[in-house]
Protein backbone atom coordinates (compact mmCIF):
# COMPACT_ATOMS: atom_id res chain seq x y z
CA UNK A 1 0.00 0.00 0.00
CA UNK A 2 3.08 2.18 1.09
CA UNK A 3 4.17 1.69 -2.78
CA UNK A 4 0.62 2.62 -4.16
CA UNK A 5 0.82 5.85 -2.33
CA UNK A 6 4.72 6.25 -3.45
CA UNK A 7 3.45 5.89 -7.50
CA UNK A 8 0.23 8.42 -7.17
CA UNK A 9 2.35 11.55 -8.20
CA UNK A 10 4.74 9.94 -10.61
CA UNK A 11 1.28 8.71 -12.33
CA UNK A 12 -0.55 12.24 -11.96
CA UNK A 13 1.98 13.35 -13.06
CA UNK A 14 2.22 10.82 -16.53
CA UNK A 15 -1.96 11.30 -16.70
CA UNK A 16 -1.04 15.66 -16.98
CA UNK A 17 1.60 15.03 -19.58
CA UNK A 18 -0.22 12.97 -21.54
CA UNK A 19 -3.13 15.39 -21.30
CA UNK A 20 -1.30 18.06 -22.63
CA UNK A 21 -0.08 15.80 -25.47
CA UNK A 22 -3.41 15.80 -26.65
CA UNK A 23 -4.44 19.12 -26.09
CA UNK A 24 -2.15 20.11 -27.80
CA UNK A 25 -2.49 17.64 -30.84
CA UNK A 26 0.93 15.84 -30.44
CA UNK A 27 -0.91 12.72 -29.57
CA UNK A 28 -3.60 12.21 -32.43
CA UNK A 29 -7.05 10.76 -31.55
CA UNK A 30 -7.29 6.96 -32.37
CA UNK A 31 -3.83 6.66 -32.52
CA UNK A 32 -1.95 4.03 -30.55
CA UNK A 33 -0.09 4.79 -27.27
CA UNK A 34 3.91 4.41 -27.66
CA UNK A 35 5.52 4.08 -23.81
CA UNK A 36 8.27 6.76 -24.52
CA UNK A 37 7.05 8.56 -21.74
CA UNK A 38 6.25 5.54 -19.50
CA UNK A 39 2.41 5.65 -20.30
CA UNK A 40 2.40 1.67 -19.93
CA UNK A 41 2.04 2.02 -15.90
CA UNK A 42 -1.14 3.55 -16.15
CA UNK A 43 -2.69 2.24 -18.74
CA UNK A 44 -1.86 -1.22 -17.25
CA UNK A 45 -3.22 -0.59 -13.72
CA UNK A 46 -6.55 0.00 -15.93
CA UNK A 47 -7.57 3.26 -14.46
CA UNK A 48 -5.38 6.05 -14.76
CA UNK A 49 -5.62 7.10 -18.71
CA UNK A 50 -8.05 4.77 -19.02
CA UNK A 51 -10.11 6.17 -16.18
CA UNK A 52 -9.65 9.51 -17.46
CA UNK A 53 -10.92 8.74 -20.92
CA UNK A 54 -7.76 9.76 -22.84
CA UNK A 55 -7.02 6.02 -23.59
CA UNK A 56 -9.25 2.91 -25.38
CA UNK A 57 -7.92 -0.30 -24.31
CA UNK A 58 -7.84 -2.99 -26.83
CA UNK A 59 -7.22 -6.63 -25.76
CA UNK A 60 -3.46 -7.81 -27.20
CA UNK A 61 -3.15 -4.70 -29.02
CA UNK A 62 -2.45 -2.47 -26.25
CA UNK A 63 -4.01 1.33 -25.88
CA UNK A 64 -4.63 4.19 -27.86
CA UNK A 65 -5.80 7.82 -27.73
CA UNK A 66 -9.70 8.39 -26.98
CA UNK A 67 -11.21 8.89 -30.65
CA UNK A 68 -14.06 11.51 -30.08
CA UNK A 69 -17.59 10.48 -30.97
CA UNK A 70 -19.46 13.63 -32.30
CA UNK A 71 -22.47 11.93 -30.87
CA UNK A 72 -21.43 11.45 -27.39
CA UNK A 73 -20.21 14.72 -28.22
CA UNK A 74 -22.91 16.48 -29.13
CA UNK A 75 -25.12 15.06 -25.89
CA UNK A 76 -22.30 16.96 -24.22
CA UNK A 77 -23.26 19.96 -25.32
CA UNK A 78 -26.72 19.23 -24.95
CA UNK A 79 -26.91 18.82 -21.37
CA UNK A 80 -24.34 21.75 -20.84
CA UNK A 81 -26.97 24.05 -22.72
CA UNK A 82 -29.30 22.40 -19.97
CA UNK A 83 -26.89 23.17 -16.62
CA UNK A 84 -24.40 26.25 -17.69
CA UNK A 85 -26.84 29.43 -18.61
CA UNK A 86 -28.27 28.25 -14.99
CA UNK A 87 -25.26 28.48 -13.20
CA UNK A 88 -24.01 31.29 -14.69
CA UNK A 89 -26.79 33.37 -14.25
CA UNK A 90 -27.16 32.45 -10.04
CA UNK A 91 -23.50 33.21 -9.92
CA UNK A 92 -23.44 36.20 -11.94
CA UNK A 93 -26.62 37.60 -9.77
CA UNK A 94 -24.85 36.49 -6.93
CA UNK A 95 -21.19 38.07 -7.61
CA UNK A 96 -19.52 40.60 -5.40
CA UNK A 97 -16.45 42.82 -5.90
CA UNK A 98 -14.06 39.46 -5.55
CA UNK A 99 -15.94 37.44 -7.95
CA UNK A 100 -15.58 40.58 -10.97
CA UNK A 101 -12.03 40.91 -10.15
CA UNK A 102 -11.81 37.16 -10.07
CA UNK A 103 -13.43 36.92 -13.80
CA UNK A 104 -11.41 40.25 -14.96
CA UNK A 105 -8.19 37.94 -13.77
CA UNK A 106 -9.29 34.80 -15.56
CA UNK A 107 -10.40 36.74 -18.84
CA UNK A 108 -6.97 38.38 -19.11
CA UNK A 109 -5.54 34.88 -19.06
CA UNK A 110 -7.45 33.79 -21.44
CA UNK A 111 -6.50 36.65 -23.96
CA UNK A 112 -3.20 36.32 -23.41
CA UNK A 113 -0.53 34.43 -25.56
CA UNK A 114 -0.16 31.08 -24.23
CA UNK A 115 2.97 29.10 -24.76
CA UNK A 116 1.16 25.98 -25.80
CA UNK A 117 -2.24 25.02 -27.52
CA UNK A 118 -2.92 22.69 -23.75
CA UNK A 119 -2.33 25.84 -21.82
CA UNK A 120 -4.87 27.59 -24.02
CA UNK A 121 -7.12 25.53 -23.22
CA UNK A 122 -6.73 25.13 -19.64
CA UNK A 123 -7.46 29.24 -19.44
CA UNK A 124 -10.63 28.29 -21.38
CA UNK A 125 -11.51 25.98 -18.69
CA UNK A 126 -10.28 27.98 -16.14
CA UNK A 127 -12.81 31.21 -17.15
CA UNK A 128 -15.49 29.32 -17.91
CA UNK A 129 -15.27 27.56 -14.28
CA UNK A 130 -14.67 31.09 -12.81
CA UNK A 131 -18.00 32.91 -14.18
CA UNK A 132 -20.30 29.93 -12.94
CA UNK A 133 -17.72 30.12 -9.19
CA UNK A 134 -20.47 31.82 -7.25
CA UNK A 135 -23.53 29.74 -8.05
CA UNK A 136 -24.74 28.80 -5.06
CA UNK A 137 -25.81 25.37 -6.15
CA UNK A 138 -22.57 23.43 -5.31
CA UNK A 139 -23.97 20.38 -6.98
CA UNK A 140 -24.82 22.37 -10.31
CA UNK A 141 -21.25 23.56 -10.35
CA UNK A 142 -19.64 20.08 -9.92
CA UNK A 143 -21.47 19.45 -12.92
CA UNK A 144 -21.24 22.16 -14.93
CA UNK A 145 -17.16 21.32 -14.09
CA UNK A 146 -17.29 17.66 -15.06
CA UNK A 147 -19.01 18.29 -18.60
CA UNK A 148 -16.15 21.25 -19.06
CA UNK A 149 -14.01 19.02 -18.35
CA UNK A 150 -15.18 16.07 -21.04
CA UNK A 151 -15.10 18.91 -23.57
CA UNK A 152 -11.71 19.40 -23.71
CA UNK A 153 -11.02 16.97 -26.26
CA UNK A 154 -14.11 18.05 -28.39
CA UNK A 155 -12.70 21.41 -28.71
CA UNK A 156 -9.62 19.99 -30.21
CA UNK A 157 -11.34 17.74 -32.63
CA UNK A 158 -13.03 20.65 -33.88
CA UNK A 159 -10.26 22.91 -33.85
CA UNK A 160 -8.64 20.86 -36.09
CA UNK A 161 -11.51 20.11 -38.32
CA UNK A 162 -12.50 23.56 -38.19
CA UNK A 163 -16.41 23.60 -38.12
CA UNK A 164 -17.03 25.80 -35.36
CA UNK A 165 -18.60 29.19 -36.77
CA UNK A 166 -18.81 32.32 -35.28
CA UNK A 167 -16.03 34.15 -33.25
CA UNK A 168 -15.01 32.48 -30.04
CA UNK A 169 -12.78 35.76 -28.52
CA UNK A 170 -15.93 38.06 -29.20
CA UNK A 171 -18.14 35.49 -27.26
CA UNK A 172 -15.64 35.92 -24.52
CA UNK A 173 -15.60 39.06 -24.26
CA UNK A 174 -18.82 39.45 -24.21
CA UNK A 175 -19.92 36.72 -21.37
CA UNK A 176 -16.82 38.91 -19.72
CA UNK A 177 -18.29 42.34 -20.00
CA UNK A 178 -22.05 40.68 -19.01
CA UNK A 179 -20.51 39.37 -15.84
CA UNK A 180 -19.00 42.49 -15.11
CA UNK A 181 -21.86 44.33 -14.67
CA UNK A 182 -23.78 41.66 -12.66
CA UNK A 183 -26.01 40.69 -15.84
CA UNK A 184 -26.76 37.39 -15.02
CA UNK A 185 -29.80 37.04 -17.53
CA UNK A 186 -27.53 38.06 -20.37
CA UNK A 187 -24.80 36.22 -19.42
CA UNK A 188 -26.98 33.09 -19.92
CA UNK A 189 -28.17 34.25 -22.90
CA UNK A 190 -24.51 34.90 -24.29
CA UNK A 191 -23.05 31.70 -22.66
CA UNK A 192 -26.13 29.77 -24.03
CA UNK A 193 -25.43 30.86 -28.04
CA UNK A 194 -21.58 30.56 -27.33
CA UNK A 195 -22.90 26.96 -26.38
CA UNK A 196 -25.13 26.55 -29.41
CA UNK A 197 -22.57 27.74 -32.13
CA UNK A 198 -20.36 24.50 -30.63
CA UNK A 199 -22.86 22.29 -30.51
CA UNK A 200 -23.52 23.23 -34.40
CA UNK A 201 -19.97 22.43 -35.12
CA UNK A 202 -19.96 18.93 -33.40
CA UNK A 203 -22.91 18.21 -35.25
CA UNK A 204 -21.43 19.03 -38.52
CA UNK A 205 -18.17 17.48 -37.92
CA UNK A 206 -20.51 14.26 -36.80
CA UNK A 207 -21.84 14.49 -40.37
CA UNK A 208 -18.89 14.79 -42.50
Amino acid sequence: REAEHAEAPVLVALLERFEARVLGREATLGSHVDDQEGLALPVAKGGGLAGEGLVVLEPQRGARVAPVSFSEAAEIYEVRLLLDPVAIAQSVSAGDQSFVDEVASAYRALTRRHASTAAAHDAHRAFHLTLVSRCPNRLLVDQVALLLEHSQRIQVALVTAGHRKGDAATEHRQLFEAASTGDGRGAAALLRTHLQATLAAVRAAGAV
